[in-house]
């Protein structure tokens, strides 16, 4: 009678093992999930950054300029309102229809003190040592892609330089980057 009850249920040392390689599963798979996600939120991001520029072509098509940053002096932010209007950067693009609402980074924050935003700048011809016969032209990046470590830029980054300045290599500078001229 004692013999049978043993063999009908685990022993303690079984159930533990069971409980580890649960452990250790539901670990590999949340690492999984996690990264999956980060790869994901850079891709939207690199997705948004294409919308932008089509609309940016498209204003400059139509306008024959880009249109201005709203911070004039400094960058626009996909996380900061700075005229409190309710289009957080590239304003024209919104109100003028090129865009239905600006994208905003996936994150959009700073955490972790990293910034996580969208910038644009439009820049005088010849600024930085650019070709001033090709007018004006702008910069236009992603801060911070999740998937990247340190100072890594991304892969698919088209990058922009001109003799002055290449944006793609400064240390604060954006993890992906592209601009274009006027003419």
């Amino acid at each position: 009678m004692f013999a049978d009850d043993k063999k009908r249920g685990f022993t303690l040392l079984e159930l533990l093992v069971v409980i580890a390689i649960i452990g250790v599963l539901s670990s590999a798979i949340m690492f999984s999930v996690t990264e999956a996600r980060k790869k994901a939120r850079d891709s939207r991001r690199i997705q948004d950054i294409r919308q932008v520029i089509l609309a940016l072509e498209l204003y400059r098509s139509t306008n024959g300029r880009y249109p201005e940053e709203e911070d004039s002096g400094g960058f626009d932010f996909s996380d900061t309102d700075s005229n409190s209007n309710g289009n957080n950067w590239i304003d024209e693009l919104a109100t003028s229809g090129f865009m239905k609402k600006m994208p905003l980074d996936p994150i959009n924050k700073v955490q972790d003190s990293t910034y996580y935003r969208y910038r644009y700048y439009k820049y005088a011809a010849g600024t930085n040592g650019c070709d001033s016969n090709r007018g004006d032209f702008y910069v236009l990046g992603i801060d911070n892609m999740e998937f990247l470590s340190g100072t890594q830029k991304h892969p698919q980054s088209p990058g922009f330089s001109c003799s002055g300045r290449n944006w793609e290599t400064e240390t604060q500078g954006p993890d992906w980057v592209t601009g274009g001229y006027e003419r």
